[in-house]
């Protein structure tokens, strides 16, 4: 069957399988020397990647490993809803494939699946090229922009983000090929990738899913005939949704509900746009060190350093807008200057790339506003400089371009008023660096670098004319004389240094045979503590931006933790930050306003291991009511004596409105021993009477502890409540004797159930799906019912 051409399909015959084998072995032997550090073991990819992703990737390959689920998450916030947390990799093919195969993954293979990722995204991107028609030289250059150009690599710690924009290229290869033959099976292939682009359930997928979106658009109306065009669109449309549906349908379902059960920073326009792109960023398009990005933090003196704006919240890796030389000089000459970006091939990405630029300056220009508050799903997130990574990408199809015409039409013929623009523009960049380094005086330290880049510069140009005189004939040559300079540039000015990479060492607490003296301790204390009736939890503050997270590698059920979001109830009871690094993020909450309270006792919280004293943090702490705390070489373990018991039965209950326990933190009058405080008390229950004394009914006992199942035996006199301390989420459900009974919110945060007389076991189990699709049951589509904020 002849296949029909649209307006994006290849002019000229597609690259020979020997031309793209060729291309594709050349892109992966740089991809090999610039992973090499990290894949070696030597470096470490740092900050995010390690403290929040790799013990999430831990904690689901221990699991595996186990044969638990990792559907709840037992060891950060006293409790998570791992399976609905965007971040947790639950979702991610490649990690779960490395999981499954090592129940303790090293940093090294961690890493390697992150840049393993990117190279996959290379390998779409040149597919899509030769399916356009263009020259494979310029797929090389498109493929190794993507690989190490701008945020794929400065940015490479944001591990779900490289995911997403890893998977972007297949996405709109199989969607383009879906439309251009008006194809149901491509159309329901192309689905499945774009489900897996939006369980990343991240801004970069959110943008990405907004391109293809438009994509389809473009091509219907770019079409000679629209009206035929957009019939023909309509099947593989319909294949591709079901597609999209079958890969994204649970994970989006599983978050939408966590987003009105879960605290996220809360933002609004002012404070989404202290994360934009700085425009002093676009110097570093053209040379990559002015700022002294690539060394030592301290040497840096770009934006968000002192000197420039106070309310810039982007750091130096955010704005490393280095793409090479070769790709910024085909732009400026080849492309504005020489009119090719405006050429009917490649008018949608230029187009985008001016989108995308245009959002990752946020509040520099009123279209991040406009796109903010019209564009579903913008004010969920708070970083419009994450665009950094589709400009990245927009970049790298762009200069491929001009790359393909450069070889196969040659030079564009610029006319003297364009030769003059272009000669200004340098002018203007090597004037505009020597302004910038001499208005924060930095002259000194700004000439290196600039000499670095006009040499790199002008060797990039002679390769260009080089590439140009040789053309299409020469094959390979012609994509090496540009590819091998390139590729030298990238690795050398955005490889593993400074921005990201680190020694391993830094991260020494979360392998699982970490031998930090606290780690060490922390566990024998846990092992010595645990019975049938108990399980201490932990907290771990101020020790550092490695520590967070800690608890999942060595199984230690932390009361802190590391994600920017926590349960809602979870944090207005106890006052959790999203971070824990250092000791001044430590706040508490009217219910639980130190570590002396009663909400620290009914969580288990025992051991705390601090840099520094706890009444440095706690201003009520009192030392004299705790033991002398363990002195260690990098801080101290306080171990709290008046904890409660993991389980408890006891024999009365007394009604108060949790709500308002959060809010004031005043706590009715009751020993936690005897009672419980709970929203309704059953029948058989007294009600719990401070001058009264009554013994328990009987004992509860653990019989099975694991990540998604807890299950208890009770012996009792008469009815009790059953408490079990680990906290209430509406997606846990329980049964007595096998018929099932409602959970209670207890005691501010926990878990009670009533329990008849006699002997009884009981079963807590975690039901994600049913506990999930009962909350939108009914809510679809209602905002306001699902409490979303502005974050």
């Amino acid at each position: 069957m002849p296949v029909e051409q649209g307006q994006f399909r290849a002019r000229t015959r597609p690259a020979s399988l020997a031309d793209l084998a060729l291309a594709a072995a050349f892109v992966a032997a740089c991809w090999l020397i610039h992973a090499y550090p990290w894949i070696s073991g030597t470096v470490t990819i740092p900050w995010d990647a390690k403290t929040h992703f790799m013990p999430q990737l831990q904690f689901l390959a221990a699991s595996l490993a186990e044969g638990q689920s990792p559907a709840w998450n037992p060891y950060a916030f006293s409790g998570w809803p791992q399976v609905a947390d965007p971040r947790s990799l639950l979702f991610s093919p490649p990690h779960l494939a490395l999981a499954a195969l090592s129940p303790a993954p090293s940093f090294a293979a961690a890493d390697a699946v992150t840049l393993g990722v990117l190279l996959f995204g290379a390998v779409g991107l040149m597919l899509f090229f030769r399916d356009r028609g263009w020259h494979m030289a310029g797929a090389t250059v498109a493929a190794l922009v993507f690989i190490v150009g701008g945020s794929a690599s400065a940015q490479i710690e944001q591990t779900g983000h490289i995911l997403s924009l890893s998977v972007w290229p297949w996405a709109l290869l199989l969607l383009a090929r879906a439309l251009d033959r008006s194809s149901r099976r491509w159309g329901l292939v192309a689905g499945l990738f774009g489900g897996w682009l939006a369980i990343g359930r991240d801004q970069v997928a959110l943008l990405a899913i907004a391109h293809l979106t438009a994509f389809t658009l473009w091509h219907v109306a770019a079409a000679p005939a629209r009206a035929e065009a957009a019939r023909a669109v309509v099947r593989p449309l319909l294949t591709g949704a079901l597609g999209w549906t079958l890969v994204a349908g649970v994970p989006i379902m599983l978050t939408l509900p966590l987003l009105a059960t879960s605290y996220h920073l809360a933002h609004d326009l002012t404070v989404a746009t202290r994360h934009s792109l700085d425009p002093g960023f676009g110097l570093v398009a053209l040379i990559p060190n002015l700022y002294g990005s690539l060394g030592p933090a301290a040497d840096y003196w770009g934006p968000a350093s002192d000197g420039w704006s106070a309310t810039a919240e982007t750091g130096r890796a955010a704005g490393h807008l280095y793409f090479g030389a070769i790709p910024a000089l085909l732009i400026i000459a080849h492309g504005l200057v020489g009119g090719r970006m405006w050429a009917r091939d490649i008018r949608f990405h230029t187009v985008a790339l001016v989108v995308f630029l245009l959002y990752a300056l946020g509040g520099h220009t009123p279209v991040y506003r406009l796109l903010y508050e019209m564009m579903p799903g913008v004010d969920l997130f708070r970083r419009p400089i994450d665009a950094t990574f589709h400009v990245g990408f927009a970049v790298a199809i762009v200069a491929g371009y001009l790359t393909h015409r450069l070889v196969t039409d040659g030079p564009p013929q610029l006319k003297a008023p364009q030769r003059l623009l272009l000669a200004a523009l340098a002018v203007a960049a090597i004037g505009g660096a020597i302004w910038v380094a001499g208005a924060h005086d930095k002259l000194d330290a700004a000439w290196r670098p600039l000499s670095i880049a006009i040499g790199v510069a002008a060797v990039s140009a002679v390769a260009i004319v080089v590439a140009g005189r040789l053309g299409a004939a020469a094959g390979l040559a012609s994509m090496l004389v540009l590819a091998l300079p390139l590729a030298a540039d990238l690795i050398r000015h955005n490889g593993a240094g400074e921005l990201n990479a680190l020694p391993p060492s830094v991260y020494e607490v979360l392998r699982p045979d970490s031998r930090d003296p606290i780690i060490a301790e922390m566990q024998s204390r846990m092992v010595a503590g645990r019975t049938q009736t108990r399980r201490d939890r932990v907290e771990m503050i101020g020790l550092g931006f490695a520590w967070p997270n800690a608890g999942m590698p060595h199984r230690l059920e932390h009361v802190l933790g590391y994600n920017t979001h926590r349960l809602r109830n979870y944090q207005q009871a106890t006052g959790a930050d999203e971070n824990a690094a250092i000791w001044q993020m430590r706040k508490f909450a009217p219910a639980m306003p130190g570590y002396q309270s009663p909400l620290a006792n009914i969580l288990g919280l025992r051991h705390i291991a601090s840099p520094v004293p706890l009444e440095t943090i706690d201003k009520s702490f009192d030392p004299k009511r705790w033991p002398e705390p363990l002195r260690l070489p990098n801080g101290f373990i306080y171990e709290n004596p008046d904890t409660l018991p993991r389980v408890q039965l006891v024999g009365s209950a007394i009604e108060a409105d949790m709500a308002s326990l959060w809010r004031e933190g005043r706590w009715p009058r009751i020993d936690f021993r005897l009672g419980v405080i709970i929203n309704t008390i059953p029948d058989g229950v007294p009600e719990f009477e401070p001058l009264k004394t009554v013994d328990n009914p009987g004992v509860a006992r653990i019989l099975d502890y694991r990540n998604d199942r807890v299950s208890i035996e009770t012996v009792s006199s008469r009815p009790a409540m059953l408490v079990l301390n680990d906290v209430w989420h509406p997606w846990w459900q329980a049964n007595v004797n096998g018929k099932l009974v409602p959970i209670q919110l207890a005691n501010g945060l926990v878990r009670a159930i009533a329990v008849p007389a006699g002997t009884s076991r009981i079963e807590f189990a975690f039901r994600p799906i049913e506990g999930a699709w009962a909350q939108l049951t009914g809510r679809i589509g209602d905002r306001q019912k699902f409490g979303l904020v502005n974050d």
